[in-house]
């Protein structure tokens, strides 16, 4: 009877520590371009309250582990506006999301100096540093 005793407490003790542990959920899908409909590499996916991020893949493809609760994802890469999903997470859940193409249009990127360069400019050779010579 004792050691039957034994082996319920220990069973117990043993299963606390698991019971105590919040459970994680999964949160994933597909990142597409809105006027494409193609998958988009290299995305920022980043959940605010936690700070867990992570970036797609080649396919567009994310996922994250989250706690349950009120959750606020933010979907951001170059050249696309920046997409916010605010949801109670409960279970596991996929979001597919389309980012939309910032507009360049009329925008034009001139680097530095480029607009100088319509005057005359005089070539010559490079002169290499002299060599220092040991003692």
């Amino acid at each position: 009877m004792k050691t039957q005793l034994f082996y319920l407490i220990s069973c117990l003790f043993l299963l606390l520590p698991a019971a105590g542990q919040a459970q994680m959920i999964s949160v994933s899908g597909v990142v597409t371009n809105n006027d494409t409909g193609n998958p988009e590499a290299k995305v920022t996916v980043y959940e605010s309250t936690s700070g867990i991020g992570t970036i797609t893949n080649k396919q567009g493809y994310y996922r994250l582990l989250l706690r349950t609760g009120k959750r606020e994802i933010e979907f951001s890469g170059t050249g696309f506006t920046s997409v916010k999903k605010e949801f109670e997470l409960v279970a596991d859940t996929v979001l597919t999301v389309e980012l939309k193409p910032v507009a360049t249009e009329g925008i034009t990127a001139e680097p530095a100096g480029v607009a100088d360069l319509d005057q005359d400019l005089t070539t010559g050779p490079v002169k290499q540093p002299a060599k220092r010579k040991k003692k």
